[in-house]
């Protein structure tokens, strides 16, 4: 099963090699790796031309910010589902192959995720989301429990975002929510 990852990238020259080697160094290998440049002024675009694999393909846009570098890699994807993973943020190597067997045992479901861990400095100091596998039937009623996932813990089917729509532009905070 074939996934489109959607790296938005402004910006993070330090931290997106780290980014891409997690996506590379996944155990579940079928996969695109959209890097959507989102008119970056310092090397990120460079750092990126600079890491030679066949699967990745760098997309240059005009600053509109992270929505809109979201809604071009959607655009851009040539799977039927699509990942997100923020420039600074990495995966876990079994992160992709997680996500494939949820899609497989979850075949109907819109949206699926894992849960996540906010390390810093190699500490891991929150963990967070999904501990459980399953459906969440009411999201709104979760979120009142506590964070249900993150924009680099997802990945959604493509056509749903064709039914409901895209990332909205206009919000600057909490525009993955």
């Amino acid at each position: 099963m074939r996934i489109s990852v959607v790296i938005p990238l402004y910006n993070k020259e330090i931290s997106v090699s780290k980014t891409i080697e997690s996506v590379l160094a996944q155990s579940h290998t079928d996969f695109e790796l959209l890097i959507i440049n989102d008119g970056s002024t310092d090397r990120s675009r460079e750092v990126v031309a600079a890491i030679l694999d066949s699967r990745i393909r760098i997309v240059d846009k005009l600053n509109g910010g992270i929505s809109s570098s979201r809604n071009e890699g959607i655009k851009q994807s040539q799977s039927a589902y699509v990942a997100f993973l923020d420039a600074d943020d990495f995966w876990e190597p079994d992160f992709l192959e997680t996500i494939a067997l949820l899609i497989t045992d979850y075949p109907n479901a819109d949206c699926y995720t894992t849960g996540y861990a906010c390390k810093f400095n190699n500490a891991t100091l929150n963990v967070f989301g999904a501990r459980e596998r399953g459906v969440i039937k009411d999201f709104f009623k979760q979120v009142y429990v506590g964070p249900v996932m993150h924009s680099s813990s997802i990945c959604v089917k493509k056509e749903t975002f064709l039914r409901i729509g895209h990332f909205n532009t206009s919000i600057r905070r909490g525009e993955d929510y």
